[in-house]
């Protein structure tokens, strides 16, 4: 496995679409918690609408993360909006899209994925099914301006 040595920890953002489905997120979100990358926030892009028990459900389980929840209330359901709607709502300089059913197994994922995608001529980079287990995980290059 090559292991990038990063000068630099650009800010990233993971969008992560999701119809509030709680044994997947009670799964993925501990494990980015425990991610080593040093400067990431999450927004989990709700389309299951918005109560309190729900926002509820969010407050307790965001952990130590910098976590925000978008409510998604277009119908119908558009999972490029969904994901282009959390993009654009996000200050990341680097974007990284998961599904509520992916699983970090490595702590070291994003340091990784990041180092990828900030070389010169990569545009987008996508995890292998043995650092990110069920699901999948692509990420844009940084974002300009």
């Amino acid at each position: 496995v090559l292991r990038w040595s990063l000068d630099t920890h650009p800010r990233v953002s993971i969008v992560i679409p999701s119809r509030h489905n709680r044994p997947m997120l009670e799964r993925l979100l501990p494990t980015l918690e425990s991610t080593t990358y040093p400067d990431f926030d999450v927004l989990i892009v709700d389309n299951s609408g918005r109560t309190d028990d729900k926002e509820q459900w969010y407050d307790e389980h965001r952990g130590r993360l910098d976590l925000r929840v978008m409510w998604w209330t277009e119908s119908p359901f558009n999972f490029s909006a969904v994901n282009n709607a959390g993009a654009a709502a996000t200050t990341g300089e680097v974007l990284v899209f998961l599904n509520d059913d992916t699983e970090a197994t490595d702590p070291r994922w994003l340091d990784d994925l990041v180092g990828w995608a900030t070389r010169p001529g990569v545009g987008v980079v996508g995890a292998s099914a043995g650092r990110m287990s069920c699901g999948w995980s692509v990420m844009a290059p940084p974002r300009s301006g």
